[in-house]
């Protein structure tokens, strides 16, 4: 199960945007709460792409939104095939955002009405939308027996997308401000109102594990819940510092697993770690193969720069839910990101290791207002912050995130760090280079009649 750009602004991440339910599935025995994880775009539909492939986005030509005319290809890679390759029913319920219509991928059925009406309906209700597809999940999973086809269901909630619901009162005040962002009342209003939202995610969330719970079913499911990247707000989606590709995942182990060797309690796991770790994990736990470190011939330092991973860029996390995990291998590793487009072409690279963070663009320094979703922050800063530094990009980009964990101060010019930006640049390049990064060709082409917004614009729209 899937919230809509919500970044680690939730519990249990920060007690100041209030997710009970979410905080509940934490707690539970066989939880792992990853501290560090990150999507492989901040943005909806390549972030989804490769969550769901274990590929990075361009490996799956979703370089942009699928309302907007990109498309998942091969669809045998989705993990709705490889599952129902292995003998699993799949079924889709609410946000599917990596085709054009749901129908192309390798789903059994829909749970819901109007899956496509997030981006094609003008009178689109997010909050009646999401309880609609919640009421069918619960009585999917509540109509679900032993002894019938194992079944994988992929569950995706609108909110807290904008436009928020309602925030009811003046309730700014206690609103959190996001990081990097001015502490003005616009900017906590704003915050307040998706707050409204992730409260209304979170209701939904709750009555589904009430009814994994009332059924049984917890014995025997995988629960995942992640987030496709950052919060909609200035500096945060769209970028690839943390405030961008963070990213919530908790991964919780069936109760038989639990009883078995897994971990008793819940657990907290501080590991940088990827979306597309996701998929090798699932495959591993379904008994289908084993792409931990050693298998993909990276463990102990052996070819570390090898991505080439048995088809699958991510590796399984199988070792650090069980809590014995090969550490060197995780703490050693470098995770990549990218964005090209989002309303606008914007493109960027992105390679991250546990000590450090470096953002190369491919363009002549400009300010893409489209790429910045159409709200309070946006207009408080654009209005009354013009010279702050998210409306200042930058083509080079290198954090110490020891020193500097917000990635806030940028270190790419200090010569004390010359060499590690080098070294970053290197990795990142090779990288391009070995996942046939069509950037390195030129401009990324975007599909024939794909709707793209000129740089120039303001509003996404």
């Amino acid at each position: 199960m899937h919230t809509h750009d919500t970044g680690r602004y939730l519990e249990p991440y920060t007690a100041s945007c209030r997710s009970p339910n979410l905080l509940r599935l934490s707690h539970m025995a066989g939880t792992t709460l990853f501290t560090q994880a990150f999507s492989c775009a901040p943005t909806c539909s390549p972030s989804r792409a490769a969550l769901l492939s274990g590929l990075y986005p361009h490996e799956t030509a979703v370089n942009g939104l699928a309302h907007r005319g990109f498309s998942f290809a091969p669809k045998e890679k989705h993990l709705s095939s490889i599952l129902k390759n292995s003998g699993y029913a799949a079924y889709l319920a609410g946000i599917q955002h990596e085709v054009p219509d749901w129908r192309q991928l390798g789903y059994d059925g829909y749970l819901g009405a109007a899956p496509e009406a997030p981006y094609s309906s003008a009178s689109f209700d997010p909050e009646a939308w999401d309880r609609e597809h919640t009421a069918r999940v619960v009585d999917f999973i509540q109509n679900s027996s032993e002894g019938k086809q194992p079944f994988f269901l992929f569950w995706g909630l609108f909110n807290p997308h904008r436009p928020y619901p309602f925030a009811a009162g003046d309730i700014s005040d206690s609103a959190p401000v996001p990081e990097g962002l001015p502490n003005t009342n616009s900017i906590r209003r704003d915050m307040a109102a998706y707050q409204a939202g992730l409260l209304e995610a979170d209701r939904n969330i709750g009555r589904v594990l009430d009814a994994l719970e009332e059924s049984g079913r917890l014995r025997d499911t995988l629960l995942i819940y992640t987030t496709d990247h950052g919060i909609a707000f200035p500096g945060h989606k769209c970028t690839l510092t943390g405030r961008g590709t963070g990213a919530a995942l908790m991964v919780r182990l069936p109760d038989s697993v639990v009883e078995g060797s897994g971990p008793k309690a819940s657990q907290i796991c501080d590991i940088p770690v990827s979306h597309l770790d996701i998929v090798p994990t699932i495959l591993e736990l379904i008994g289908e193969r084993r792409d931990g470190p050693e298998e993909a011939g990276v463990n102990k330092g052996e070819n570390k720069g090898d991505y080439e991973r048995a088809g699958l860029r991510g590796v399984s996390l199988v070792p650090l839910l069980n809590g014995v995990g090969e550490l060197q291998f995780f703490e050693e590793r470098l995770l990549f990101s990218s964005i090209s487009y989002h309303a606008a072409y914007e493109p960027y690279r992105a390679v991250r290791s546990r000590s450090f963070s470096y953002i190369k663009g491919a363009l002549p320094v400009e300010l893409v207002l489209p790429n910045i979703d159409d709200s309070l922050s946006k207009l408080e800063l654009t209005e009354n912050y013009p010279g702050h530094p998210f409306l200042q990009p930058v083509p080079e980009q290198l954090y110490d995130l020891s020193a500097d964990p917000h990635e806030l101060n940028n270190a790419a010019a200090d010569p004390l760090y010359a060499d590690v930006r080098t070294c970053m640049a290197e990795e990142l390049e090779r990288w391009m280079r070995q996942t046939q990064d069509p950037l390195l060709q030129g401009a990324v082409p975007a599909p024939d009649g794909a709707v793209i917004t000129s740089r120039n614009d303001y509003s996404p729209e």
